[in-house]
């Protein structure tokens, strides 16, 4: 990857996909979030880094804040319309919030071709334990993102 951008990231060839990998990390908020970059600006001039093995003034009121960021709602929109796609290998989708798992049936070959075919319509997500789809988006992803990636992930587990 070369650049990110919201919930957006462009390869090294220019291709452009929405991260649904970003929340596995520090990337929950999205990529280049100004209020991120001016806080870790401010942050990295008073004190650049401190290990989770110390108590510090600021756990706190991060915790509190992401909190409140956290639109479960989104994650209820998201899950709800996955379970309206017709398809023949879904055989549970769970999830917590916007951390969602589709399992499939072992009779569909296993979750990577899905995944390297969400690749190729512009979704980047990660097979897990063989037989699960692990959706991860940024908690800022906008319902328009969401129905733009369910297209996706409609046309992908509907085709062979």
């Amino acid at each position: 990857m070369t650049r990110g951008k919201g919930v957006w990231v462009w390869d090294v060839e220019g291709e452009k996909y929405l991260d649904c990998l970003a929340a596995y990390s520090a990337l929950s908020q999205g990529h280049c979030h100004l209020t991120i970059l001016k806080t870790l600006v401010e942050q990295a001039e008073r004190l650049t880094l401190v290990s989770r093995a110390f108590r510090n003034d600021q756990w706190g009121p991060f915790y509190k804040e992401v909190c409140e960021l956290t639109d479960s709602h989104m994650g209820s929109y998201f899950m709800e319309r996955l379970s309206d796609i017709p398809s023949p290998y879904i055989r549970e989708i769970r999830g917590r919030g916007l951390m969602i798992g589709l399992e499939l049936y072992p009779m569909a070959g296993g979750a990577r071709r899905f995944c390297e075919n969400l690749k190729d319509r512009g979704i980047l997500c990660k097979e897990t334990h063989q037989n699960v789809i692990r959706l991860v988006p940024p908690l800022i992803i906008k319902k328009e993102e969401v129905d733009w990636t369910l297209d996706r992930i409609c046309d992908a587990l509907s085709t062979d």
